[in-house]
């Protein structure tokens, strides 16, 4: 079981998708250790992330820590891609596991995605 984060799988949207009009990229990702961590120290990685304020962790096992976490998955991809000198509209959701988030976001070629 990861600690932390784990890729369970990758995928290319070839057309529209439930994420985006165009392709995308589709990344599923196994978060248990965010799903476990105490609430003080996912508030604190929030605020070292330079994550938005209104962005709250709650209590585990609840939906909201659920969303917290596609959220915070959702931002730090943001955050890899400006690094790498590139914007993109980004999508993070609940996972179809518990444990699972996605992150999509829409791709021009294949191989830059």
């Amino acid at each position: 079981m990861p600690t932390y984060s784990e890729l369970v799988e990758l995928r290319t949207l070839d057309g529209p998708n439930l994420y985006f009009p165009r392709p995308a990229i589709k990344l599923t990702v196994a978060i248990p250790g965010w799903l476990r961590a105490t609430t003080p120290r996912l508030e604190r990685m929030a605020v070292e992330m330079d994550a938005p304020a209104t962005l709250l962790p709650g209590e585990r096992g609840t939906e909201q820590r659920h969303r917290f976490t596609a959220r915070i998955g959702a931002h730090v991809t943001r955050q890899v891609a400006h690094a790498a000198g590139t914007r993109l509209a980004i999508r993070g959701r609940p996972g179809p596991e518990a444990d699972q988030i996605v992150i999509a976001f829409p791709w021009r070629q294949r191989g830059a995605a």
